[in-house]
């Protein structure tokens, strides 16, 4: 199964991709959750790794965007973005109800294309996870959710899991956030989910640790392997 990991420079591309990584989702100021990298280095990037690369498209930290302004330089960003080789990117808005804010969301799949879109953990923030994914699978270029899918057991989530899949009819696909959680990590991926994670890679567990090969290959044999 396929496992994405989060890089914010240019060695921690090189790393993951060493690690095994199958995926790359880059991002700056992981320590904000992930904001928007500089073109620069995702430029870099593409020069010095093979796998995949999506880039995060959020340039402040609430799920609800503050102003239109902030909306018009996501839109700017993922049209900058969009003319590079990218796997996809990374993005979601939610309004003030806490729903998917499909006007914002239309306007930025139109400004990223032809690239797919993640739509990002503003997903886990919604007032209403199961309308979130029926207006999601409306949107044919929103192609993956990104989700730690709450609390709970790794059997409980893993439920979650497939109720969602059943709803978004298997497009989106569910990529799990699992965070430390090897149990649910397993299960999960057993169960035919993508995984992702960042901060468990890196030196120390700590988000200002730069990503390990060791850490990323050890992780991945337990995860996917059961190892």
């Amino acid at each position: 199964m396929l496992l994405e990991v989060i890089a914010t420079t240019v060695e921690d591309a090189r790393s993951a991709e060493a690690g095994g990584a199958d995926r790359l989702e880059i991002v700056r100021e992981l320590d904000r959750g992930g904001l928007t990298p500089p073109l620069a280095v995702v430029e870099a990037m593409l020069s010095a790794v093979r796998v995949p690369l999506r880039v995060m498209v959020r340039v402040e930290e609430p799920f609800r965007p503050t102003s239109p302004s902030v909306l018009a330089r996501m839109y700017e960003e993922a049209h900058a973005f969009a003319a590079l080789p990218l796997d996809g990117l990374v993005f979601g808005v939610l309004d003030a109800a806490g729903a998917v804010d499909a006007a914002a969301l239309g306007a930025f799949v139109e400004a990223a294309a032809p690239l797919p879109v993640t739509f990002h953990r503003a997903f886990d923030e919604a007032s209403d996870h199961e309308a979130a994914l029926r207006t999601l699978a409306g949107v044919p270029r929103v192609d993956r959710v990104l989700t730690s899918v709450g609390s709970g057991t790794a059997a409980v989530r893993l439920a979650v899991l497939r109720r969602w899949r059943e709803i978004a009819g298997g497009r989106p696909a569910l990529l799990v956030a699992a965070s430390l959680d090897t149990d649910f990590a397993r299960s999960a991926a057993a169960a035919g989910f993508e995984l992702h994670t960042g901060r468990a890679v890196r030196a120390g567990q700590r988000v200002d640790g730069a990503v390990s090969a060791e850490a990323v290959a050890a992780l991945r044999r337990s995860w996917l392997s059961g190892a």
